[in-house]
Formats: structure tokens, sequence, C-alpha cells
């Protein structure tokens, strides 16, 4: 095969390798690429989590606005709640904070009243 022949060969040859190069190029920047097919995956997984978290805070919205609905119609609810949280009492009860309770640390530290003298005489 003379040089002419060879170069003739090679030429002929060379939009193949060029179209294959090209196709292994595109195939590359499809796979790996911007947008390419990872990013998708990548994309779809992130909206997937997304949709799971959306969930999750619908399902608390919808426990809020439950409690919500029986705080407005349950007396004895907004009552606990009170007595509860607040520390409140009615007139006449006595409210006694225990040592791990949070409040007990700011309540006003006061001794209690001796306990009143019993009489020792029986009735006749």
């Amino acid at each position: 095969m003379t040089k002419v022949e060879g170069r003739t060969k090679l030429l002929r040859r060379a939009p193949y390798l060029g179209y294959v190069l090209l196709f292994l190029a595109g195939v590359i920047a499809a796979v790996v690429g911007d947008r390419g097919y990872l990013d998708v995956m990548r994309l779809r997984a992130e909206r997937a989590r997304a949709a799971e978290d959306l969930a999750g805070f619908r399902a608390r919205v919808e426990s809020e606005r439950q409690a919500v609905a029986r705080l407005s119609h349950d007396t004895l609810t907004r009552e606990r709640i009170a007595r509860e949280k607040l520390g409140l009492v009615e007139p006449g009860e006595v409210l006694i904070l225990l040592s791990d309770d949070p409040r007990a640390e700011s309540a006003p530290r006061q001794p209690l009243p001796p306990p009143p003298r019993r009489s020792t005489q029986r009735a006749p």
C-alpha cells in the first residue's frame, strides 16, 4: 500500500471517527452534564424529600387546627392548660410545685406555717 492509498483510506474513515467521537461526547454530556441524567436523578430525589416534608408540615398544621378548634369550644381544656402552663389556681386552692418543675425555681420561697396545736384534752 502506498502512502497515497493509506491517506485516502484515513480520509474516508475520518468522518466516521468524528461521528463516533461526537456521539460519545453527547452520551457523556447527557449523563453527567448540566441537566443530564445524574442531575435529573438528584432533582427527583430532592423533590421526593420535599414532598415528604410538605406532607409532614400539612399533618402538623391539621393537628394544630384541631387543637385550636378544641380550645375554642372546650372550656375544660382551656382551664387545664391555664393550670398546667401558667400555674393558675382558683380561689381557695393551693398550688404545690415539686422540685423538678421548672416553675419551682422561680417560685417565692416562704416557710410553711407551723401546723395548729391539737388539744390533748378529751371531751366529756
